[in-house]
């Protein structure tokens, strides 16, 4: 993890020069149960890339594996890689309410949870244990390609059970606070977490966090701090979320952030912490 290491001055500063931040990136979500919307999905990276705006495509198991499973698919994430954009990893562990049925912790952790009100709301979907995370691996391998994998993105209490291994970079955020659209990149300890006889951890990973932005309020929201200086000046990043199903309801919030963002510093997740 020598990259982690080496995590340049400039990049780890709390008070960059620019009047704004230097780094853009937009992660899209690919959640589990909506794999179908694959045309949505193109609509989005299309305008995107009309725009000069990258995207980091963090994809859900059910994504990869519909993907893998259809050549043209995969003919076309090869030239959206060839564009510029970064395909990354997305998992919803057992503390998330849509639970995307794969995880490394032990079968006594897993109903534990699932069963926890505290937890998981009762409303929740309790979910079906379908295996380890190994799969999933093996199939972001195959899907990364040469590009490798080196971003994942996450829901979970402790992340370093069911992380990639060694991934370097991780993606964080808020669906409530726009100020969490800024970020200067960090590293973090994931771990040791210990479950019966097995322990997890401890992993270092390189972040930055984003904002969820689903409707044009959350994006004047962000667009709003960015454009005063004496806050986002402080920022090296600015980093927005949405997922593919919120793009397919109402996608006009989607055009107007690619349209602000477009031309300042948009990068993805890896252009950003490499």
């Amino acid at each position: 993890m020598a990259t982690l290491l080496t995590l340049s001055a400039a990049l780890l500063t709390t008070a960059p020069a620019q009047a704004q931040p230097e780094h853009s990136f937009f992660v899209i979500h690919c959640d589990p149960g909506y794999a179908h919307l694959w045309p949505k999905l193109q609509q989005m990276v299309q305008y995107a890339s009309a725009h000069d705006v990258p995207l980091t495509l963090e994809l859900s198991p059910q994504w990869v594996e519909a993907i893998l499973a259809d050549p043209a698919r995969i003919d076309t994430i090869r030239a959206w890689q060839a564009w510029g954009h970064e395909i990354a990893a997305h998992h919803h562990g057992i503390y998330h309410c849509f639970w995307d049925s794969l995880t490394n912790y032990p079968i006594d952790t897993i109903w534990a949870i699932r069963n926890d009100t505290s937890w998981v709301p009762a409303s929740c979907a309790p979910g079906a244990y379908q295996g380890t995370l190994d799969a999933f691996y093996a199939n972001l391998d195959a899907l990364a390609g040469d590009s490798l994998l080196l971003t994942w993105g996450s829901s979970d209490e402790h992340p370093e059970v069911d992380l990639y291994p060694n991934v370097p970079y991780r993606t964080d955020g808020s669906r409530y606070d726009p100020e969490r659209a800024f970020s200067n990149p960090y590293v973090v300890t994931h771990g040791p977490w210990t479950a019966g006889d097995q322990t997890w951890g401890p992993y270092t990973t390189c972040q930055i966090d984003y904002f969820f932005i689903d409707k044009p309020g959350k994006v004047n929201a962000v667009k709003n701090l960015y454009l005063d200086t004496d806050f986002s000046s402080n920022y090296s990043v600015v980093g927005v979320v949405t997922h593919v199903f919120n793009f397919s309801g109402s996608p006009n919030y989607f055009y107007q952030w690619i349209d602000f963002i477009s031309g300042k510093g948009c990068k993805t997740v890896r252009q950003i912490l490499r």
